[in-house]
Formats: structure tokens, C-alpha cells, sequence
């Protein structure tokens, strides 16, 4: 098992969600590795000193000496951690037999200063193996316990850092995910929209090609600059379907009727960009281009406790079957949608209404104001 303390620098993507860089991450590590080794050498001054005399051990006495090793205890405990931070080395088993040989390392300095300052102040007449050996064992268990917690850290922060980039990669995915589906508008609206300029360019229609072409070109503009994950107001997505079905009904004149019941107290609440546009598109194809006679396609929003209820109606045949109300892309588009932007908060239902002669499509969202 590897784990690395510090993230790798790697090549950034544009407008990345990642929320902290290598530099920024090493003196974050860092910070957190000081303090928590000051606190660690409190811990054991604490332990060794005011503990040992509370519960009737021998009181240390403060002397030059042993001043000076309380001194030289957190820069040992300093070394080793920069060892442990800098190392090279990113495997586990690596770094724990790195630990070990650190701690005897530091242990043994530590007991060789020990020495050194009792002969210089003549409390012992020469180096004492004994002793030596004893602040060996018991030092190396001090430094090998205070490498084991930050190992523990560094694995703990990197697990952490590793969650944070699938987050954001998790974020990056959804939003290109949720993009590919908004893209995914039918394209046989924009080729039926250009048959339709041809024919009323042949019919001399000019006023009323010039009239289409003006209500296309709006609609393009308005929609080819939204950002597909972002939420926009009620109002303007109701606005942009407005100007499609205006190009529609310039299609089919007389035969198709817009009705549009959207409260102007709701027109500030958010909705995801373009989520109606396949309903509308649907509501057109399988009602006005799948039946003779003047077809009425309704939209309409209501609050229901805490949800927003989308509702998009048209009339079809019901003697065409399912298949004239179609289940494809389009309704499975707003569902992966809204299912990806919230969820377990959002559904897309479909029924048949008015003994079966209108089909209906609600979207239940969470109410959000803008």
C-alpha cells in the first residue's frame, strides 16, 4: 500500500473545481505537523515532570542540564518529522521501518547528550552504560510513538485530500454528464424550421419568413449562451420556450394553440437551464406533427408544499398508442438530468389525462429562489 503525504503536481484542466494546490497543501501539512508536535512535547514534559511528582515520584531537579535536554527534545522531534515529511520513500511498510531506524537514531543522541551533560557537571564520573541504555529504550519509545501519530496524520491527511479530488472530479464528471445531456436537443427542429423558411422564401411569404428567421435567431442566441449546469429563473426559461413555440406555430399557423399559466409570483424561483425544452419539443412532435386538427400544448407551474411542479400538456391521438407520447430521449434527458442536479429531491412523472385524450408531463423540484 503507497500513500504520499503531498500530492503530486500533475498538469491543472481548465476552470478545475480542485480545491487546493500541492504548495498550498505542503504548508497546510506543515502547520498542522508543528503544532501537533508542540503539543506532543507538552505532553510528555507534562508527563515526565509534573505527573511524576504528583504521584510521588522523584522531582526532577532544574538544572542547566536538564534544561538543555528539554531543549533538545522538540529540535529531535523536529528532525525527525521533516525526515519523515521529506522522504522520498511513499510506501507504508517504508515509512514505518523509517520510523523505527529514526527513532533509535534520535533516541541515541538523545541519551548521548544525556551523558555528556551529567560528566560535565559531575554528577556521574564516567559514561554509564546502564543509564545510557535506559534513556535509549525510553527515548526511542518517545520518538517511535510521536512517528506513529504523525504517520497516522499524514495517512489521515491524504486520505482527505484524496476525497476531496474525486469530489471535485465527481463534479467535473456530473457537469459534463449533465452538459452531454442538455446538448442533446433534437435536431429535426432546427432542420424543420429551415424547411419551413425555404417554403415561405417559394411562397414568397417574406414578411413571415423574415418574422420566423428573427424568432430563430433570438432563440439560438438565448440558448447557445447558457451554461448547461447552471440554474436560471423560472421566468426566463418560461421566456425561451415562449420564443420555440413562437417558431412552431409559425410552422403550423392555425393548427396549434399555446397556453401558458406560470404565476409572476414563481418567475424568481430557479429551475435548471433548458429543462423544459424537451418537454416542449415533445409536446410539438408527438401532439401537433402525430395528429390532424388544432392540437393545444399547455404550460404551467404550481407550488406544492416545499416543490415546484413543472407541467408541460399536449393533445395526442390516443388510437396511436404509446408510442405517440413518446418515452426516448427526450423524457429520459430531463430524468437523468434532474436525478444527477438533486438527488433523491427530484422526479419526472407521465400520465394520460381527460379519459386518456392529453398526456402530461410533471417535473417536481425542490423550491429554490433566486
Amino acid at each position: 500500500m503507497r500513500f504520499s503525504p503531498f500530492p503530486e503536481d500533475g498538469p491543472e484542466k481548465p476552470h478545475s473545481t480542485v480545491p487546493t494546490g500541492p504548495s498550498r497543501e505542503r504548508r497546510r501539512i506543515l502547520r498542522a505537523c508543528i503544532w501537533l508536535a508542540a503539543g506532543y512535547c507538552v505532553a510528555i514534559i507534562f508527563l515526565t515532570t509534573v505527573m511524576r511528582g504528583f504521584l510521588g515520584g522523584e522531582r526532577y531537579e532544574l538544572t542547566a542540564a536538564r534544561m538543555t535536554l528539554f531543549a533538545l527534545a522538540p529540535v529531535l522531534i523536529m528532525a525527525v518529522s521533516l525526515a519523515l515529511l521529506w522522504s522520498r520513500s511513499r510506501s507504508l511498510r517504508s515509512m514505518a521501518a523509517q520510523s523505527v531506524a529514526l527513532s533509535l537514531g534520535a533516541a541515541c543522541i538523545f541519551g548521548l547528550m544525556d551523558q555528556s551533560l551529567n560528566v560535565y557537571e559531575s554528577s556521574q564520573a564516567a559514561f554509564d552504560l546502564r543509564d545510557f541504555s535506559y534513556n535509549m529504550l525510553y527515548g526511542s519509545a518517545l520518538v517511535f510513538g510521536w512517528c506513529c501519530l504523525l504517520v497516522a496524520y499524514l495517512f489521515s491527511a491524504d486520505l482527505m485530500e484524496r476525497e476531496r479530488r474525486m469530489h471535485a472530479w465527481r463534479e467535473e464528471a456530473m457537469n459534463a454528464q449533465m452538459r452531454a445531456l442538455r446538448y442533446q436537443i433534437n435536431p429535426h427542429f432546427l432542420f424543420n424550421t429551415m424547411n419551413a423558411l425555404a417554403g415561405l422564401m417559394e411562397e414568397r411569404a417574406v414578411d413571415q419568413a423574415r418574422t420566423m428567421l428573427l424568432s430563430l435567431s433570438s432563440y439560438l442566441r438565448a440558448t447557445l449562451t447558457l451554461d448547461p449546469s447552471a440554474d436560471i429563473p423560472l421566468g426566463e426559461e418560461v421566456a425561451m420556450q415562449q420564443r420555440y413555440l413562437d417558431i412552431e406555430q409559425e410552422r403550423f399557423s392555425d393548427r396549434m394553440r399555446v397556453s401558458i399559466d406560470v404565476p409572476v409570483s414563481l418567475g424568481n424561483t430557479l429551475v435548471p437551464a433548458l429543462v423544459l425544452q424537451p418537454l416542449v419539443e415533445n409536446a410539438v412532435k408527438h401532439g401537433v406533427c402525430s395528429m390532424p386538427g388544432l392540437v393545444e400544448i399547455a404550460v404551467s407551474a404550481r407550488v406544492a408544499e416545499d416543490r415546484l411542479l413543472l407541467v408541460v400538456e399536449n393533445d395526442f391521438c390516443p388510437s396511436a398508442g404509446r408510442s405517440s407520447h413518446g418515452t426516448g430521449i427526450g423524457l429520459r434527458n430531463v430524468r437523468e438530468r434532474i436525478a444527477l442536479q438533486f438527488p433523491q429531491r427530484a422526479a419526472l412523472t407521465t400520465e394520460t389525462v381527460d379519459e386518456g385524450r392529453r398526456f402530461r408531463v410533471t417535473v417536481c423540484l425542490p423550491l429554490r429562489w433566486g
